[in-house]
C-alpha cells in the first residue's frame, strides 16, 4: 500500500470533478462558521452536555426503564388522574385538547428541527420551553420516587 504525497492529495482535491463540491463548500463557509460558533457557545455554557445527555437518554429509554420504574410511572399517572379529576372540567378539556392538537400537528407537519442548532432554536420558543420544563419536572419527580 503506497503512501500518497501531499501533492497527490491536493491534485485529487482540486480535480475538475471536485470543483462543484469545493465551490459549494466555499459558498457555505459563513454558515459553517456560524454553526461552529453556535456549537462552541453550547459547549462553553454546558448546554451541549445537557443536550447530548437528553438525546442519549431518549435513545436508550427502552433500556433505562425497568419494571419498577414503569410501575412508578403508572403510580404517577394515577396520581395525575386524581389531580385531573379534582380540576375544573374546562381546564381538563383544554389540556387534553391542547395535547391532542400538538400530537396531530406534530404528525401532520414536516420536521422543522434538523440537527442540534434547530433544536436549540426551537428551545427558545416560550411554549416549547414551558413544555420541556413540564417534562423535566415529571422526570425529577420520577427520580425522587422511592419504589420498594
Amino acid at each position: 500500500m503506497s503512501q500518497e504525497t501531499p501533492a497527490d492529495l491536493l491534485s485529487k482535491i482540486l480535480s475538475d470533478e471536485n470543483m462543484p463540491y469545493l465551490n459549494s463548500i466555499l459558498e457555505k463557509l459563513p454558515l459553517i462558521d456560524s454553526i461552529l460558533k453556535t456549537l462552541n457557545e453550547l459547549k462553553l455554557n454546558g448546554t451541549m452536555d445537557s443536550l447530548s445527555g437528553m438525546l442519549l437518554l431518549l435513545g436508550n429509554l427502552d433500556r433505562v426503564l425497568d419494571e419498577h420504574m414503569i410501575n412508578g410511572i403508572g403510580s404517577m399517572a394515577n396520581s395525575a388522574l386524581d389531580i385531573v379529576s379534582s380540576a375544573r372540567e374546562n381546564d381538563v378539556e383544554n389540556l387534553i385538547s391542547s395535547v391532542l392538537e400538538g400530537v396531530r400537528e406534530g404528525y401532520e407537519t414536516p420536521p422543522e428541527i434538523h440537527g442540534i442548532t434547530g433544536l436549540y432554536r426551537k428551545m427558545r420558543d416560550p411554549d416549547i420551553a414551558r413544555g420541556i420544563q413540564v417534562l423535566m419536572s415529571v422526570l425529577r419527580a420520577m427520580g425522587r420516587t422511592k419504589i420498594n
